[in-house]
C-alpha cells in the first residue's frame, strides 16, 4: 500500500523532505474503552541488536489482506516492506494461516473478513543503508543512543482507516520511548493509544533510546521535544525558539490546531533533512545548532510548527502546494523577524532568497528542456504542486513571493490593518475545526472580503496563470529597494521612506501579536 504524501518539505537547510499530515488523538481518546476490534501491538527491541524489531499484533481482518504503508524507490520497489522478515499469521486458536506477498506492501491472508488473527514478524533496520526521496527519516535509522522509526516502517495493519490501536514497547530499562501518542491510562509505562491507525499510527514517528525529552506547554497545546544525546547541547536553544513560536501562532490563528500534542525529534545525521507527519516531525542535521546559525535551523522549526495550522488544520480540497508550502515559508520569515530570531539584515537576505529561488526555478526549467523537441512551458504556481519534487524552487520561492505580494496588496488596501495574518485566521475559523476543505476560490473570497477589493486578478494572473511575479513593487511599497543583476540581489531600505511606507513595513514585520 503506497503512501500518499500530503505535506510539504522543510525549507532551506532541511531540503527535499516530503511531508504527510493529519491529526493527533486527544487525552479523552485514550480514555475510550477498548473493545474486541482494537488493534494490539507489541514491539520488542534489545540494546544488543538495535537493528532488529520484533513485532506481534492481533486484530480482526477488514478483508483477507494485511498491508504496510510503503514509499517505493528505484532501488527498493517494495519500499519498507523489503525489511520485513519471518512474517507468520495464526488464527485465534494458534493454527497457522497461509499468507502470500502480492507486492507493494500487501499480503493476501487465507482467512475471512472479521476473523481474529495474530501476526508476528521482524523488521530489520537497514533502511538507512539506502537512499529515500524524503531522506532516512522517511523510513528508519540508527542513532548513537537508540533507533528512529516512521510508523509506516514498523507496523503491518489490516487497513489504514481502522480506529483504536494499543501499542506496547518493550525496550531496555535505560531507554525512553518518545511518541506523539497518549499513554494508556493505568497501562504499562511504555504503552500507548492511537485513535486512527492510518493517520495517527502509520503517519507519525517514534524515537527510542537514551535521548532526552522536554515538554513545552502553551495553554492546551503540548510540544514534546525529543533530542538525541549528541544534540543535547542545543536543547535549550530549541526550547527558547519553539516556545514563543507556538505562543505566537496560537494567538495569531486564534485557536489551537487540530493536533493538540506534537512530537519534535532532533538528531545528528550525515545530512541536513526533515520529515513531517500528522502529529510529529523529525529534524536531522549534520551542522551544529547554534545561536549564530538560527536563520537555518529556526527556520525549519518555525516552518514545520506553522504547518500544524496551515496544512494539518487547514486542508485543501486538492493540492495547493504554493499556499501550503510557499505561504507557510513566507510567514516563517515574517515570524522569525517579529520575534527577533533574525535581525533586519537576515530578513533582507531571506527575501532575496525567495526572489532568487523563483528566478532560478524558471532558469532551471528552461535548461532542463532546452534539448526537447517541444519544450514544456514553465508551469503555473498551481500546476507546480502536481510534481512537488521537480518544482520545489517554484513552489517554495514562487509561493512565498506570491504570498508576499498578496500580503502587501491587502495591507495597501487596508492601511496596514489586514493581510495574510487575518486571511489565515479567517481560514482557520472556517475550515480548521471541521472536516471541510478549502479551495483556491475560498482563499480568493476571504482575501477579497478582508481587503475590501476583488483579488481575482491576482489569483488568475499569478497563481493559475504564468504572469511573472515581481518583488520590486512590493518592496517599494514598504520603503525598500533592490539592486540586482540576474541572480545577484541586494535589498536595503530607501534613503528616504514615507510615513506610509514605514507603517506598511511595520504592519508586516514588526507588528504586535494579532489580537
Amino acid at each position: 500500500m503506497k503512501s500518499q504524501p500530503i505535506l510539504l518539505c522543510l525549507t532551506a537547510l532541511f531540503v527535499g523532505a516530503c511531508f504527510v499530515v493529519g491529526c493527533n488523538s486527544k487525552q479523552q481518546d485514550a480514555n475510550t474503552s477498548t473493545n474486541q476490534d482494537t488493534l494490539r501491538y507489541s514491539v520488542q527491541i534489545s540494546a544488543e541488536n538495535k537493528r532488529l524489531a520484533k513485532v506481534s499484533a492481533s486484530f480482526r481482518l477488514r478483508e483477507p489482506l494485511i498491508m504496510m504503508f510503503t514509499n517505493s524507490t528505484p532501488e527498493l520497489p517494495d519500499g519498507q516492506a523489503k525489511f520485513v522478515q519471518d512474517l507468520a499469521v495464526t488464527d485465534e486458536n494458534g493454527k497457522q494461516i497461509s499468507v502470500t506477498y502480492k507486492g507493494d506492501g500487501d499480503w493476501n491472508v487465507d482467512a475471512s473478513t472479521g476473523d481474529l488473527v495474530r501476526i508476528t514478524y521482524s523488521v530489520r533496520l537497514d533502511h538507512d543503508k539506502y537512499e529515500w526521496a524524503g531522506g532516512p527519516d522517511e523510513a528508519a535509522y540508527i542513532t548513537d543512543d537508540g533507533v528512529y522509526y516512521a510508523g509506516g516502517s514498523l507496523f503491518i495493519v489490516p487497513g489504514n482507516k481502522v480506529e483504536n490501536a494499543v501499542i506496547d514497547f518493550a525496550v531496555p530499562d535505560a531507554w525512553r520511548v518518545s511518541t506523539p501518542w497518549q499513554k494508556m491510562p493505568g497501562g504499562k509505562p511504555n504503552q500507548f493509544f492511537a485513535k486512527q491507525v492510518g493517520r495517527d499510527m502509520l503517519r507519525n514517528c517514534v524515537l527510542l533510546g537514551t535521548h532526552t525529552e522536554e515538554h513545552i506547554t502553551v495553554g492546551d497545546f503540548e510540544l514534546r521535544l525529543a533530542v538525541g544525546q549528541n544534540m543535547g547541547y542545543a536543547k535549550q536553544l530549541l526550547v527558547d525558539a519553539a516556545t514563543p513560536l507556538v505562543a505566537s501562532y496560537l494567538k495569531m490563528f486564534g485557536a489551537a490546531p487540530r493536533a493538540t500534542s506534537y512530537l519534535v525529534v532532533v538528531n545528528k545525521g550525515s545530512m541536513n533533512d526533515g520529515e513531517a507527519f500528522s502529529g510529529s516531525f523529525s529534524i536531522l542535521t549534520k551542522d551544529s545548532i547554534t545561536k549564530e546559525n538560527n536563520a537555518v535551523w529556526a527556520h525549519g522549526l518555525a516552518h514545520e510548527l506553522f504547518h500544524l495550522w496551515n496544512g494539518i488544520s487547514i486542508v485543501p480540497e486538492k493540492q495547493e502546494e504554493w499556499f501550503k508550502e510557499g505561504c507557510t515559508d513566507y510567514m516563517t520569515i515574517v515570524w522569525l523577524r517579529r520575534l527577533g530570531l533574525i535581525d533586519e539584515t537576515m530578513l533582507f537576505k531571506k527575501l532575496e532568497n525567495v526572489s532568487r529561488k523563483y528566478l532560478l526555478a524558471g532558469l532551471l526549467h528552461r535548461i532542463m528542456n532546452q534539448n526537447a523537441e517541444k519544450p514544456a512551458p514553465v508551469p503555473s504556481l498551481r500546476q507546480a504542486g502536481e510534481n512537488k519534487g521537480a518544482n520545489r524552487l517554484l513552489i517554495y520561492g514562487g509561493g512565498a513571493l506570491a504570498a508576499f505580494m498578496l500580503d502587501v496588496q491587502m495591507r495597501e488596501a487596508t492601511g496596514g490593518a489586514k493581510g495574510i495574518d487575518e486571511l489565515l485566521q479567517a481560514m482557520h475559523k472556517e475550515f480548521g475545526s471541521n472536516s471541510k476543505k478549502y479551495t483556491m476560490n475560498d482563499i480568493n473570497r476571504i482575501a477579497s472580503n478582508l481587503a475590501g477589493k476583488d483579488c481575482t486578478p491576482f489569483f488568475k494572473n499569478y497563481i493559475e496563470g504564468t504572469q511573472a511575479l515581481t518583488i520590486e513593487p512590493m518592496l517599494g511599497a514598504l520603503g525598500l529597494q533592490m539592486a540586482s543583476f540576474v541572480e545577484e540581489m541586494y535589498i536595503s531600505r530607501k534613503p528616504l521612506q514615507t510615513e506610509r511606507e514605514r507603517l506598511l513595513f511595520d504592519s508586516i514585520f514588526l507588528r504586535p501579536l494579532a489580537q
